[in-house]
């Protein structure tokens, strides 16, 4: 069973360069929770540590930043 190290937007956690990312691309708004599907279904389909970046946000704070979400969801899509 692998390791997941999740995280969401503002963070930038340190990812070794041989580490997989994997980025959770689709609907946030309006949408069921299948970000955490995901997460449980590679519990169980790969074996070492993956990090996962997660955009979406339990709630958004009062001084959310939409450019700094962009620029935060861009740098771990390119990664």
């Amino acid at each position: 069973m692998a390791n997941i190290r999740e995280f969401t937007a503002p963070e930038y956690p340190r990812i070794r360069d041989d580490q997989p990312l994997v980025f959770l691309a689709g609907p946030i708004q309006g949408a069921p929770d299948w970000q955490r599907s995901v997460i449980n279904s590679l519990k169980y389909l790969h074996r070492d540590e993956i990090a996962v970046a997660n955009p979406c946000r339990d709630v958004l704070p009062e001084d959310f930043d939409y450019q700094e979400q962009v620029l935060w969801e861009r740098h771990h899509i390119r990664r």
